[in-house]
């Protein structure tokens, strides 16, 4: 089945197995798209917004350059689907399957995903801004140039995820693990991280301005030629970590533990620079 241009506004489709039909450019808003199984179905360019998928199987299912906004997905699976360019801005994913998705260039600000698994996720320059992810299972996932600006991500998993160029400023990372993750040019700028594990993190690069990252575990990590100025890491862990030319300036180290870590060229407080800061502060008073 192939369906093209029309509109379908309202729609009830309960139950229905649309399994392979392809619906480009069409209007499904409103519509009740509910325990319907639409396996490899395309909705590209379609509009989705409000559309009820509760319980409904979308394994494959291609949903490139559709908007979802607002639309109802408790109990969907979503696994294996393709999601390029698509817009979920403000979706509850909450008891929502998308293992091995592919999520590429997606705007999922303001989402609701507590607990929900992206285990091999393909999330390539997506928006997460302000999404509520808190214990979100990122394992092994694809996030090259992700934005996870001021998202809660409290006690997310990770683990091996390849994220370079990833933007986590103002993100709520406390208790997080981002153990093997390769975070190279990463952004945590006025990030929570406090508790944080980065065990073996590639953070080559990595922007940290302003972080907070009292008790996280940088052992093992590279964060060779990283911008840790203005860090709080009292009581952080280094240990055998490489921080070869990284900038430490104004950092916090009270009480870490920096044994075996690789100090060569590290840049400490350059005196200019903190009185430079200290005058504008002043000024600003």
């Amino acid at each position: 089945m192939v369906v093209r241009g029309i509109d379908l506004a309202g729609l009830d489709l309960r139950g229905s197995d649309l399994s392979g039909a392809r619906m480009e450019d069409v209007d499904l808003t409103e519509a009740d798209l509910s325990q319907c199984v639409l396996r490899g179905t395309v909705f590209e360019g379609s509009e989705l917004l409000g559309v009820n998928l509760t319980g409904s199987d979308l394994q494959g299912v291609d949903l490139s350059r559709s908007r979802l906004v607002t639309t109802k997905v408790a109990g969907a699976d979503f696994r294996g689907a393709k999601i390029v360019q698509g817009d979920l801005t403000g979706s509850e994913l909450r008891q929502v399957k998308v293992q091995g998705a592919r999520l590429e260039r997606c705007l999922l600000v303001g989402v609701r995903g507590e607990g929900v698994d992206f285990r091999g996720c393909d999330l390539l320059d997506s928006s997460f801004g302000g999404a509520k992810l808190a214990g979100a299972l990122f394992v092994e996932a694809r996030a090259s140039q992700a934005s996870f600006t001021e998202a809660d991500l409290t006690r997310a998993m990770f683990v091996r995820t390849s994220a370079p160029f990833a933007r986590f400023g103002g993100a709520n990372l406390e208790d997080a693990n981002l153990d093997g993750a390769d975070l190279r040019g990463a952004t945590f700028a006025r990030a929570r991280m406090a508790r944080a594990s980065l065990r073996g993190a590639k953070l080559v690069r990595s922007l940290w301005d302003h972080a907070d990252a009292r008790g996280a575990r940088f052992d093992m990590s590279d964060l060779s030629f990283a911008d840790l100025s203005h860090v709080m890491a009292d009581m952080a862990s280094f240990q055998k970590a490489n921080l070869d030319r990284a900038n430490l300036h104004r950092t916090s180290l009270a009480s870490a533990v920096l044994s075996g870590a690789n100090l060569g060229g590290v840049r400490k407080t350059d005196p200019d620079r903190a009185k430079a800061e200290d005058f504008s502060m002043g000024g600003r008073g």
